[in-house]
This record gives structure tokens, sequence and C-alpha cells, in this order.
């Protein structure tokens, strides 16, 4: 999609976020044919933390889990009460 006063020139490589962050929230998009619309999780420009993390994963596995992902941003602490 182009916005008003947009630049059709800007979108070439890009595609909409709606439907994956959808998913994301459990909502996923089901097409025919079987195709689910994956989910996604945003990082901004800094992938330095995603970089991190997927070199953390155990070789043969594709995927870490929320609780990894809490534990690597608490700096490698179990989540749970602090006080």
């Amino acid at each position: 999609m182009v916005r008003p006063g947009g630049r059709p020139a800007n979108t070439v490589g890009r595609r909409c976020l709606c439907h994956a962050l959808l998913a994301t929230a459990g909502f996923a998009q089901q097409r025919p044919g079987g195709y689910r619309e994956p989910a996604i999780v945003p990082t901004g420009v800094d992938y330095t933390a995603v970089r991190d993390l997927i070199a953390r994963v155990p070789a043969g596995e594709r995927t870490c889990t929320a609780q990894d992902v809490v534990t690597y941003l608490l700096g490698g602490r179990e989540p749970g009460r602090t006080w």
C-alpha cells in the first residue's frame, strides 16, 4: 500500500507487518491451501540481541523460548521476584 503522496518505489521489497503481528497475538490468518501466517516479533533497528540469542540456540534447534528471551533480557538471571 502507498499512502497518499507516497512513492510506490519506496514499497519495493517491503511487506506489511499487520498480519504477522496479529499472528503473534494469536490471531494468525489462515489462507486457502493451508498457509498460516507466521508470527513475528519486531526488533527495531538494533539486531544485537537477536544475534546474541541466535548464537545461544543449541546446534540442531531452530527456536528459543519466551523464557530464553526473558532470561537473556534479565542478564542471565532466571525470571522471578526480585524482592
